[in-house]
């Protein structure tokens, strides 16, 4: 989907419009999303078990090792530093 460079070439060299390219895309991508990625996970979730490895330690270990999340700030600021 668009500002994707892939599709953006395409679309202008096919001569497509690209409002409708993203509409089309949108169209697609979320119910693919939807079945794919959303409702296969909440069955595989259910369905398969995977034991967390020792490496990347326990839950007891977890429990003692809380701490605050960063902030609202501190999150956006790491997501919009890139577009600066």
């Amino acid at each position: 989907m668009p500002p994707h460079p892939g599709p953006v070439a395409t679309g202008e060299l096919l001569g497509a419009d690209i409002g409708l390219l993203v509409l089309v895309g949108l169209a697609v991508a979320l119910p693919t999303w939807y079945l794919g990625s959303y409702l296969f996970g909440l069955w595989a979730g259910k369905r398969f078990e995977l034991p967390v490895p020792e490496l990347l330690g326990s839950l007891s270990e977890a429990a003692h090792d809380r701490r605050e999340p960063p902030s609202f700030g501190t999150v956006m600021l790491v997501l919009l530093l890139p577009l600066v």
